[in-house]
Formats: structure tokens, C-alpha cells, sequence
């Protein structure tokens, strides 16, 4: 279309066919479409979409509430966000639950007023006593696995293992493969606090990437 002069309109005509009134562009950019969104589907170029805005004197502000139908992330907010950085402790692992780049969830951070180094200051951090000689220790529970005993130093960890061997670190429990549905054993020790899904083998787990793409 290039730089087209405006005139006083109450619509333009796009592609011969269809007719933009200010309130169907409303409604697309208040959706959480952006100006390079809106000229892709009209087929026109973003610099001519922002001519209309102009015309038609439109501004939309991009609050949490954009940003969320923007990347469809529901309740998206501060306390939403530092909640999830509760939960899983890191970036890349707050931008795969929630289905965006890490780049995305930076983004957020910044919207919201939060630094990257608040992130250590969110994650929940467990209260437990060294097995070895009982000294009271705090652990990042995204860190921690489930049964796992804690221990203050590595040389509190060797004498624990010299006493008492490697497979009494843990429980042993029993799952199942989420590829193959085969039963088998495996050490507390080696489960993470809150996973879902459990392998039997590297073969199987290396299986889960080609059901995820």
C-alpha cells in the first residue's frame, strides 16, 4: 500500500475487499496483537497500519492485561510471576511451563519491576538438619531431590557414605516408564521434588524429545 495520504475517513479499504473501521482495529491490538501482527494479516505494511492508528487517533496500553492475551498466559502479574520462580527456581524452567522464550519471560521481569537477581531471593528454600552431625542447613528446594538426606559440607556427605554405603541414601520406590509402561526400582535419591514423569532407562527418556516436538 506505501505511504498512502489519509484522508477524514471513517474506514480504509485493504486489498480491494475489506473494509478497517477504528473499532476492528481496536479490538485487534487490544487482543494482543501488535502493529507488525496486524499488517502481516492485512497483507499491508506496519508503517500504513500506523497511519490509521493515527487517523483514528488509537492507543492502547499495554498493561499485564495485554501482555497476557499477548503471549496467552493467564493471570499474568507480579505476584503470579514470583510465584512461578517459587516453584521451578529458574528462568528456563518458568519460560517452558509457561510456553514462551526465556527472552519473553525476562521481558516480564522488567515489566514488573523485577531484577534477575531477585530470583534468588524468591526461590523457596527448605530448613532441614545436616545427617551427619545434625547442623541445622538451608537448601533451595528446586535443588533438593525427594528423600534426600542434607549434609553441611562434602566432608560430612563422604563420612555419610563410608558409614552407611550409597544405596541407604534414599528409599527405594518403585514407578513407571511414561514411554514404555515397564514397572522398575529406583532410589528416592535420584527423584527430583515434584517430577511427573520417570524412565527407565536413558533409551526411553532420550524417546520422551520426539513425543514433545
Amino acid at each position: 500500500m506505501g505511504r498512502k495520504k489519509i484522508e477524514n475517513r471513517v474506514s480504509f479499504n485493504v486489498r480491494g475487499d475489506f473494509e478497517v473501521t477504528k473499532e476492528w482495529l481496536e479490538n485487534q491490538l487490544k487482543s494482543g496483537l501488535t502493529d507488525s501482527d496486524v499488517s502481516r494479516n492485512l497483507n499491508v505494511s506496519r508503517e500504513y497500519v500506523r497511519q490509521i492508528k493515527e487517523h483514528f487517533k488509537i492507543k492502547v496500553s499495554k498493561d499485564a492485561d495485554w501482555l497476557s492475551k499477548r503471549y496467552k498466559v493467564e493471570g499474568l502479574s507480579k505476584e503470579f510471576l514470583i510465584g512461578k520462580i517459587k516453584e521451578h527456581g529458574a528462568v528456563d524452567r518458568v519460560a517452558k511451563d509457561l510456553g514462551v522464550t526465556k527472552g519473553v519471560v525476562l521481558g516480564f521481569f522488567g515489566f514488573f519491576g523485577l531484577k534477575v537477581s531477585d530470583i534468588k531471593e524468591y526461590r523457596k528454600v527448605l530448613v532441614g538438619k545436616c545427617a551427619t552431625c545434625g547442623k541445622e542447613i538451608e537448601r533451595k528446594e528446586y535443588r533438593t531431590r525427594v528423600n534426600q538426606n542434607l549434609f553441611c559440607s562434602r566432608k560430612c556427605n563422604g563420612k555419610f557414605k563410608n558409614l552407611n554405603g550409597r544405596k541407604k541414601m534414599g528409599e527405594v520406590s518403585k514407578f513407571v516408564c511414561a514411554i514404555c509402561g515397564k514397572e522398575f526400582e529406583r532410589n528416592s535419591i535420584l527423584v527430583r521434588v515434584g517430577q511427573v514423569n520417570f524412565y527407565c532407562s536413558s533409551e526411553c527418556e532420550k524417546k520422551k524429545w520426539k513425543f514433545n516436538k
